[in-house]
């Protein structure tokens, strides 16, 4: 695994409750989203984008305010993901990137478009987004990455979610030219 100079933390590392990680990898959190109709009923100013950029230069980007569900359960994803891993690796943690294009997903606008779409995630990693595109509406999700872990992480997130017959776990190494 290398040594820990050699680990890079994940986006959410801060702020996940690892403590009943009830998956292979060390952590499952369960990731909360506005639903289309909280997204639809909110006003403009449900969030406020910014320009600012963390010390790394990584644009930091503000996720829409949580509301309260109408449905339980509904609008919410239960992940099992990695928080530290080394840079070969880093397909079994969660993006900040992934958390923002999930709200975007669950978006009024979004959730129209995706109604009965086929998707295909590229370099999906532990397969948050797979899943955010069939609770949204896709009928199908071709779930892709060229790690081999990753996928079958994919594969255990979607079920664990309840879209495992709709999202399609495939390799895919778009670095390997034929």
């Amino acid at each position: 695994m290398g040594t820990d100079a050699d680990l890079h933390l994940s986006d959410v590392h801060l702020r996940a409750d690892c403590s009943d990680a009830g998956c292979d990898l060390p952590c499952e959190t369960v990731f909360p989203f506005a639903e289309a109709a909280d997204a639809a009923s909110s006003s403009d100013d449900a969030h406020e984008p910014t320009a600012a950029v963390d010390e790394d230069g990584d644009l930091l980007c503000a996720r829409r305010k949580r509301r309260k569900l109408a449905t339980p359960g509904r609008g919410r994803l239960r992940i099992c993901h990695a928080l530290a891993t080394p840079l070969s690796d880093v397909g079994l943690q969660v993006w900040r990137g992934a958390l923002l294009l999930c709200d975007h997903l669950f978006a009024r606008e979004s959730a129209q478009l995706l109604d009965g779409a086929v998707v295909l995630d590229l370099g999906a990693g532990c397969g948050l987004t797979s899943a955010a595109a069939c609770l949204a509406g896709a009928r199908a999700v071709f779930c892709t990455d060229a790690h081999t872990a990753s996928l079958r992480n994919s594969a255990n997130n979607a079920d664990a979610n309840g879209v495992g017959g709709l999202v399609r776990v495939r390799r895919l190494d778009w670095s390997a030219v034929d």
